[in-house]
């Protein structure tokens, strides 16, 4: 199976072996036992991943998929962590096990963060024209990684205009990170759907992303986007 996902996604994919991090990363591998999960996270893995078209994930620059269990950076667990800088995208199979979406949902998002310093320079870079498109006085937080135990961050609540979930009001990084997931996960792109219809903002930021893919590959193109929708 391994070989057969890093042909389809010109990638590496570690499962018992560790690359080079950035950053000091603890982690375990899976046991035997863990087996059957791990195969199946891998299947989920697979199906998210294939809907990207195939030129976009080598124009990302996206060499290794490393997963393993019990991931945490600086002491925190994580689902996935996005090593921007050596091209590594870390993934927990066990954790959120049993929550599909929110599994599904993390692999995008922390995805974007590479997609967004491959393109931009900084996984953080707080772009002017994204910045623009919310309404006047917003003011985001300090960031992803100071609001990470807190409860009901993720949940997409349409907590206020242009805004997805309160995570997306941590920082514009993370803003833009949830409008890229929800494209691609069902269930919060048929929110995300129903709320754009009279919400302007969100409208706007779901038009800018879609715009912004297309620049790197012409692939997203308007059937593409139908195609992925049914």
């Amino acid at each position: 199976m391994i070989s057969s996902l890093e042909k389809k996604f010109s990638v590496k994919i570690y499962i018992h072996t560790f690359p080079q991090t950035s950053w000091p990363i603890r982690y375990r591998f899976a046991s035997k036992t863990d087996e059957p999960r791990l195969y199946s996270y891998l299947q989920l893995f697979a199906k998210e991943f294939s809907k990207y078209p195939k030129s976009f994930i080598v124009r990302t620059g996206l060499e290794k998929i490393i997963v393993v269990k019990d991931l945490q950076i600086y002491g925190q667990l994580r689902a996935a962590i996005p090593d921007f800088y050596r091209e590594n995208l870390l993934l927990d199979f066990l954790n959120s096990t049993g929550y599909a979406i929110y599994q599904k949902h993390v692999i995008h998002h922390e995805y974007y963060h590479m997609i967004e310093e491959q393109f931009n320079q900084s996984p953080y870079w707080q772009d002017p024209s994204w910045n623009r498109l919310n309404p006047s006085g917003t003011r985001y937080g300090a960031g992803g990684v100071t609001v990470q135990n807190q409860i009901n961050m993720y949940t997409y609540s349409h907590p206020r205009l242009g805004f997805v979930n309160l995570y997306s009001l941590s920082g514009l990084e993370e803003d833009k990170a949830e409008i890229f997931a929800s494209l691609f996960v069902r269930e919060e792109w048929q929110l995300v759907q129903k709320w754009q219809k009279t919400d302007r903002v969100l409208f706007a930021k779901v038009r800018y992303m879609q715009e912004f893919l297309r620049e790197i590959d012409t692939s997203f193109t308007r059937e593409y986007w139908a195609r992925l929708e049914r």
